[in-house]
């Protein structure tokens, strides 16, 4: 990882990677744009799920910009990813790595939204879908330094919602980050990522300070394998596209809402 960290860029990709910025700035009217760099992999976020695997560098100046590329493209081969893709069964020429480079949210508030619930092994709860919000950017949240309002709300009725019981022993859960409206807009174009996709989504969003929500990843949220290994059926309507060995890795990796334990 130090070798790719402190490689010299080849010319040609260094003089892309600086005109891809310059195109960014000139479409935000802005020389101090930052921007967000994570991977774009093959096999990413597919039948292999490798969240959290790959490393993603936020608030990038221009200044910084190269050094987050190999910073991303170093995250390849820690232990962790490593480990992961050889129990997934994949070789390292077929996990090919390219770099994105986005401008970043200035978000007014941000989340996660898993269509199903993921702390309920048994499927018991896949008519309601679980909205988690944060004031602000939604690292904290995915890195699990806040505890955010979580809004359960029923598939059927999008307007009804409730919130989830605090797992915050302080009672510093945060409250009140989303309206109604909004709460009922995200849940209203959630069911309809889930439908495309045919199976339970793990979905990043964001809300701008104008109002607009803007999704930013939804990948399989793979759970349902624990469930399996317990002898019960998933919904016909899930494609299971995968072995079960490899959903069972999966689920171990995860995000859970904090407070909840991963599967021993």
């Amino acid at each position: 990882m130090t070798l790719i960290r402190n490689a010299e860029i080849p010319p040609d990709i260094y003089d892309e990677i600086l005109a891809a910025h310059a195109a960014i700035s000139s479409a935000g009217h802005t020389q101090d744009i930052r921007v967000a760099v994570r991977s774009s992999a093959v096999n990413e976020d597919g039948e292999c799920s490798f969240a959290g695997q790959y490393a993603t560098v936020l608030d990038v100046r221009k200044e910084d910009l190269v050094s987050a590329y190999l910073t991303v493209i170093a995250s390849k081969y820690t232990p962790e990813a490593l480990a992961y893709r050889i129990h997934s069964g994949l070789s390292d020429e077929e996990t090919p790595m390219a770099v994105l480079v986005l401008e970043m949210v200035d978000a007014l508030a941000s989340g996660v939204i898993y269509t199903i619930d993921p702390a309920d092994h048994q499927n018991e709860n896949e008519n309601h879908l679980f909205i988690h919000a944060v004031r602000g950017q939604g690292e904290a949240l995915v890195s699990g330094k806040v505890i955010p309002e979580v809004l359960v709300v029923k598939k059927q009725d999008t307007s009804s919602r409730q919130a989830a019981p605090s797992s915050a022993e302080d009672g510093h859960t945060q409250a009140g980050v989303l309206t109604p409206s909004q709460t009922k807009k995200l849940a209203d174009a959630a069911m309809k990522i889930e439908e495309h996709y045919e199976i339970p989504q793990d979905i990043e969003w964001a809300l701008t300070q104008t109002g607009d929500i803007l999704f930013l990843q939804s990948r399989p949220l793979h759970h349902q394998a624990l469930s399996l290994a317990a002898g019960n059926q998933a919904p016909s309507r899930w494609k299971m596209k995968t072995s079960l060995s490899t959903w069972l890795f999966s689920c171990r990796i995860c995000r859970y809402r904090p407070g909840n334990a991963l599967p021993s």
